[in-house]
C-alpha cells in the first residue's frame, strides 16, 4: 500500500480535517476568523459558511479546501459546469 504524499487538490471540509487532524485545523479555523467548534459543523455538513467565511478559509487553507464544496456541500446544490 502506498501513502500519498500529497493533499489532494480541492478537498471538501471533512477530507480536509482527516488529513490533517484537529491541531491544524484548530489553527485553520483561527486564522480564518472562526471557531474550530463551528469548523466542525461545516464539517459534519450542518451549517454551511458565509461567503466570506469560506473564502476566509480557502485562504487559510492555501487553496486546499474547495470554495465550491464549503459553499454547496452537496452535489446537486452544484452548478453543472456543462452547458445546458
Amino acid at each position: 500500500m502506498t501513502t500519498a504524499t500529497r493533499p489532494p487538490a480541492d478537498m471538501d471540509a471533512m477530507a480536509y480535517w482527516k488529513w490533517y487532524g484537529k491541531p491544524h485545523c484548530e489553527r485553520l479555523a483561527t486564522s480564518a476568523g472562526t471557531s474550530y467548534s463551528y469548523w466542525k459543523h461545516i464539517c459534519n455538513r450542518t451549517k454551511r459558511p458565509s461567503v466570506d467565511l469560506a473564502r476566509a478559509l480557502v485562504k487559510a487553507s492555501n487553496g486546499e479546501l474547495s470554495l465550491d464544496k464549503l459553499l454547496f456541500p452537496l452535489e446537486e446544490m452544484r452548478v453543472s459546469k456543462r452547458a445546458a
